[in-house]
């Protein structure tokens, strides 16, 4: 576990605009004085391939260089929702001052086939656990493996959909990865976001595009609609065209 802590004081958190036109999650929910974002999941949440972080590094870190916000990597290597997740997340979170917590979980469980009602269940308990100890859930999809992972990607694809579902029902913030790659992926048969030829585990440009994902999901800017880039890159003070992700639909001129 490794622990990061960034206090510099963000004008977006303490403005109103248009730009937030959905729900703005960035809020010190169990009153200790520091906003804090954990990130719960595999080695894609640890940051494995991540050149730039090589040791629990990945998107989470990103994000709160960026947005000037405490995060904790919980990611563990080769974990299962199935096998490990559902359990360990009661422990890790109980002990944790986290005022959100982001999970991204079924990579691994799509390399032993599970079914998708089961990953479906175990994230349903996961999820339940999450809200039992007072903390604002946040779900992600899952990028579709290629390459030389690429028969994972029947299973990712099924478990996303899952995923959103599970995000309606139970009325939790959605990052939706799946679809991210399928709009800023240039090359769509072998997406320059990953480690290549490998194809499971983002590079650093990939994580940077999951860092920039999650923050539009957190500060209720939708980056998969047109302008949803530019209302980011406002919000953080970046440079015009520091967003990579791309909408679904392009503005038309």
């Amino acid at each position: 576990m490794i622990r990061f802590r960034f206090f510099a004081i963000l004008t977006v958190l303490s403005i109103s605009t248009p730009a937030l036109s959905q729900e703005h999650l960035l809020s010190d929910r169990n009153g200790d004085g520091i906003l804090e974002v954990a990130a719960f999941g595999d080695s894609i949440t640890y940051g494995v391939g991540d050149s730039a972080f090589p040791a629990a590094g990945g998107y989470i870190v990103r994000a709160g260089v960026l947005a000037g916000i405490a995060t904790t990597n919980f990611g563990l290597p080769g974990e299962e929702a199935l096998v490990g997740g559902q359990y360990r997340i009661a422990q890790v979170l109980s002990s944790s001052s986290a005022d959100i917590v982001v999970m991204m979980e079924g990579t691994n469980d799509a390399v032993h086939q599970a079914s998708t009602r089961e990953l479906k269940s175990g994230l349903q308990r996961m999820l339940n656990i999450t809200h039992a100890l007072g903390k604002q859930a946040v779900i992600m999809t899952l990028p579709p493996p290629c390459c030389d992972r690429g028969s994972l990607a029947p299973f990712t694809t099924s478990y996303s959909a899952a995923i959103r579902e599970l995000a309606s029902s139970n009325e939790v913030p959605l990052t939706d990865l799946e679809q991210v790659w399928s709009t800023t992926c240039v090359n769509k048969s072998e997406c320059e976001l990953y480690n290549l030829p490998e194809g499971l585990h983002p590079n650093s440009l990939g994580y940077d595009v999951i860092a920039q994902s999650l923050l539009g999901t957190l500060m209720g800017i939708d980056l998969l609609v047109p302008g949803g880039a530019a209302q980011l890159e406002a919000a953080l003070g970046l440079e015009p065209g520091s967003i990579m992700v791309q909408p679904i639909m392009q503005e038309i001129p």
